[in-house]
């Protein structure tokens, strides 16, 4: 989440999460459980993302993860929620 917010900061934009995602480690040496949090730098001064843009973009998220839609079509329906 820092480096997500650093990244933002460093190029003048919010931070949106659009979803998280927690895996458990089989019990080993050395295997550790894992996060990814999948976010976007949206623009400051611009429009805010409502709440319902936000569940809009997690829903295609989650569709492009199960390859519902391609990620040309994910990054085209983000931009046009970012605008």
């Amino acid at each position: 989440m820092e480096r997500a917010t650093e990244f933002c900061e460093q190029m003048d934009r919010d931070m949106v999460i659009l979803g998280e995602k927690n895996t458990i480690a089989f019990p080993l040496p050395g295997n550790f459980p894992a996060a990814e949090v999948v976010f976007a730098a949206a623009q400051r001064n611009k429009k805010n993302l409502s709440d319902a843009d936000v569940s809009r973009l997690a829903k295609l998220k989650k569709l492009r993860d199960q390859d519902v839609i391609s990620d040309e079509e994910f990054q085209q329906e983000k931009r046009r929620a970012l605008r």
